[in-house]
């Protein structure tokens, strides 16, 4: 069996938003995406897309221009994205949730000329100096047909630029073609068996590639795209009730969102097709998916190879760790330590071949050659260094290894821990800084930093937390900083990791004083709380995201204080009301309802 005999064809002469404009054609009155309460048709949805085209022809877009896209999670979207693919630029997806400065950076890194935002957004990055265009405000535009018809657009221009963690402290840019992204959508849609009857609920947030085979798996084929709003995601109970009101056919989500959603014994559609992405599975989330679920799958990809690479389809046969079987027009190579190619069973880095190659990145001509290039013993062909170790089994199928740097996982985000590093050096008082993450009881991985800072310093923890949200997105804020009088070193001068003391579990120097709980439901809360964020001697002003809180460890608060104390809570309940004490009064209010 040869692993790399991979061609297919498929229709590489299309571009991106030319999938959903044919279909268009044929099925205008058909449901093409859902929001909340929410319709639109596809000729609904293609007008709205083309109209924000028009506006952006107008000022300029076209061919390898890049256009900025800060929105919130609403239809606007998809019609953006749509809009900015069809006027011929690629777009930029700025997460609004973002720190200002990160996407300051971005915009300036990517030299976008035009920024696409509305109303909830406009205010933010008040430095760009380029054109802006309000979707909430836009009118109609006059067609410059000359101009229009001169935005050429071929299948090796660029489509989007996402930016991923950077070790040396700055966000990276991956520049990425038509071509690869309509050859990773066709070559899947057909391990995925994707038809015309599609439902696909969408959890993906815009800012990360994973979102694009979601919307175009859907529009595509003429199926339906139900977009589900911010609050929903985190919260399984609702995601639980709009999966059996809508009874979707497809959702996609990283291995965090499904130990959320199979926390609880529920029945699911039947039909459901489950993709895991972004992070090892577990055997015991792969049982308790597969007990629920007519088919799941495990995909393996970086951003730099285009949303996916290898595919397992996960049977009761399917081994630990395994990434399955490189897609359609995509080629991997394994090398091992001294350069060789790997045999089988032998343990190397993962080399990716093939269409899905991005350009590479954004102004970093060193790090593109370093990380696309030749490599000798595999041939003349441009591969990707992923520094991912791999082995391949006698069945022909991947077994992820873990990685060979300090680049890391959490919850479905990709992480270099120097990029933290580097964010809380910035601080005057830190002299260095090194991160690392751990498993917390319940397996799920946590980042925590250790710092030694000048012995004059009085800093407090919650003020280095608001230093590092200023230009840190929140999933790479730190549950915890630990302070140490020096590193501690191995035998050749670098830090040692495994040294590192383990993180304290004592009430950390928040933004508040500590309050004790002054009835039996605050007390009762305070333990589930602590219990589940392992930190003690908690105060009832404490705030949860001070304490390293996040959507996961909410889910368990909620399933607990149901359980135990027999109130039907939320996670938008945690979030909207985020000490013990905010908490426990909603919770008195809702139990005063029922």
């Amino acid at each position: 069996m040869n692993w790399n005999d991979t061609n297919e064809t498929w229709p590489e002469h299309l571009l991106i938003h030319e999938l959903f404009e044919i279909q268009a054609k044929k099925t205008p009155d058909q449901v093409a995406l859902v929001f909340g309460d929410t319709k639109l048709t596809y000729a609904e949805l293609d007008a709205k897309a083309q109209s924000l085209a028009d506006h952006l022809t107008v000022l300029g877009a076209g061919p390898e221009s890049v256009v900025g896209l800060c929105l919130m999670r609403t239809e606007r979207i998809v019609i953006g994205i749509l809009g900015i693919l069809k006027s011929g630029a690629a777009y930029l997806p700025l997460e609004q949730s973002y720190p200002d400065e990160r996407l300051a950076f971005m915009l300036n890194d990517s030299d976008a000329k035009i920024l696409v935002t509305e109303r909830e957004t406009a205010h933010r990055i008040n430095g760009f100096k380029g054109a802006r265009i309000r979707m909430d405000r836009m009118g109609p535009v006059e067609t410059h047909a000359k101009l229009l018809s001169e935005t050429k657009v071929t299948p090796n221009n660029l489509a989007y630029i996402l930016y991923t963690s950077g070790s040396t402290g700055t966000p990276k840019g991956v520049a990425v073609e038509h071509r690869s992204v309509t050859n990773m959508l066709f070559s899947m849609s057909r391990r995925l068996e994707i038809t015309e009857n599609e439902v696909v609920l969408s959890v993906a947030p815009y800012g990360f590639d994973v979102a694009l085979p979601d919307w175009f798996w859907a529009l595509m084929f003429g199926g339906k795209l139900v977009l589900v709003e911010a609050p929903v995601i985190h919260d399984p109970n609702l995601m639980l009730a709009i999966v059996h009101k809508i009874q979707p056919t497809h959702l996609q989500a990283p291995p965090t969102f499904w130990e959320m959603m199979t926390a609880k014994e529920a029945s699911w559609s039947p039909d459901i097709r489950v993709v895991s992405t972004g992070e090892h599975i577990s055997d015991a989330l792969r049982d308790k998916l597969r007990s629920r679920c007519r088919v799941v799958w495990n995909l393996y990809g970086p951003t730099e190879t285009t949303v996916w690479s290898c595919a397992c389809n996960i049977t009761e046969d399917t081994q630990s760790n395994s990434i399955g079987v490189p897609i359609g027009n995509t080629t991997l190579y394994i090398q091992k330590e001294d350069g060789e190619p790997a045999d089988i069973g032998q343990t190397g880095e993962l080399l990716i071949g093939g269409v899905g190659l991005a350009r590479g990145y954004v102004n970093r001509e060193e790090l593109t050659e370093a990380s696309f290039c030749k490599v000798a013993p595999f041939g003349d062909q441009r591969l990707y260094r992923t520094g991912d170790l791999v082995r391949r089994r006698q069945d022909g199928t991947l077994e992820y290894l873990g990685r060979k740097d300090h680049q890391i996982k959490i919850r479905g985000f990709r992480v270099e821990l120097g990029e933290i590093d580097a964010a809380i050096q910035r601080h005057p008082d830190i002299l260095s800084a090194v991160s690392v993450v751990r498993e917390d009881h319940t397996g799920v991985n946590q980042l925590y930093t250790y710092v030694v800072r000048k012995p004059e310093s009085n800093t407090e923890f919650w003020q280095y937390r608001d230093f590092l949200e200023k230009t840190l997105p929140l999933h790479m804020l730190p549950t915890g900083i630990e302070i140490l009088e020096r590193m501690p070193l191995n035998a050749n001068g670098k830090v040692d990791r495994a040294a590192l003391p383990k993180p304290s579990n004592s009430r950390r120097e928040l933004n508040s004083r500590f309050t004790e709980a002054a009835n039996d439901l605050e007390v009762k809360l305070t333990c589930i709380w602590e219990e589940v964020l392992e930190v003690e001697n908690l105060g009832v002003n404490d705030n949860f995201f001070d304490l390293g809180g996040h959507s996961i460890s909410a889910t368990r608060i909620i399933n607990r204080v149901t359980r135990e104390i027999g109130i039907l809570a939320t996670v938008t309940m945690v979030f909207g009301a985020p000490t013990i004490r905010l908490f426990s009064k909603l919770l008195a209010e809702k139990q005063g309802e029922e």
